[in-house]
């Protein structure tokens, strides 16, 4: 079984309008709430390829039970610890003429430190259970990013195969507990190490620097670009796919 983590999940609203006008208003065609947190995206992604999988999330307020409704309506099986405060939510306006979206995520929450120690809690009975976990997403505050470092020793300590797929200031621990696996794009990472990759020889560097502390498969993504990938000390460089973009928020 896949353990998916998301810390910081996400209650979307989203609006379906032909035309997406500013500083005008306009009617909705059709409006949903969805689902959203990189983890909560993995495990919808495994659902899809029949891969069994349990998603560990927060949850609090009234946003907290309508993004439970939007996980049972995708069939997404999922583990909750509860928070008093409220589960952060974003507007997505959606152009149905040209495709493009407009998003605008409110403040994270911050869960308390009881409700912190209970997810690790948690995410120790159900990483024993499991093969592969998966860390993803951002983390609502700086005490909430510690989860992502306990869960990657915690799987070195049980020989789980740990993926990390995480950014802003949690990222630099996380790379030094060694993940198994380690995703980002080329902002996230130049953002949240304060480093600079401009072309392929700092690429191939930062694979050999992250390869030294123990991630044995990485991935560097740049959108359309060319990724970067290492496997051990070897290293790939690989032609994205023309796709037609879908939705890429949360």
């Amino acid at each position: 079984m896949v353990l998916t983590v998301t810390t910081n999940p996400l209650l979307e609203y989203r609006f379906e309008i032909n035309t997406l006008r500013h500083n005008s208003t306009m009617r909705a065609v059709r409006e949903y709430n969805y689902a959203g947190g990189k983890g909560i995206n993995v495990s919808r992604q495994l659902n899809r390829l029949g891969l069994n999988n349990q998603a560990l999330l927060f949850l609090g307020g009234l946003n907290g039970k309508k993004l439970r409704k939007s996980l049972e309506a995708d069939n997404i099986n999922y583990s909750v610890v509860n928070t008093h405060a409220e589960t952060r939510s974003a507007s997505l306006f959606m152009s149905l003429d040209d495709g493009s979206v407009t998003t605008v995520i409110g403040k994270n929450f911050k869960p308390d430190l009881k409700e912190i120690e209970e997810f690790r809690h948690r995410l120790e009975k159900m990483m024993a259970n499991c093969s592969t976990v998966v860390f993803a997403g951002s983390s609502p505050s700086d005490e909430a990013g510690e989860i992502f470092t306990f869960g990657i020793e915690l799987a070195n300590k049980l020989d789980k195969v740990s993926v990390l797929d995480t950014y802003g200031s949690a990222l630099r621990e996380c790379i030094n507990k060694a993940p198994t696996i380690l995703h980002n794009n080329i902002n996230e990472l130049e953002s949240s190490l304060e480093i600079s990759l401009p072309g392929e020889k700092e690429k191939l560097e930062f694979l050999d620097h992250l390869y030294s502390r123990g991630i044995k498969l990485a991935f560097i993504t740049d959108g359309s670009s060319d990724a970067y990938a290492s496997k051990f000390d070897f290293k790939y460089k690989i032609s994205s796919p023309e796709i037609d973009s879908g939705d890429a928020t949360g």
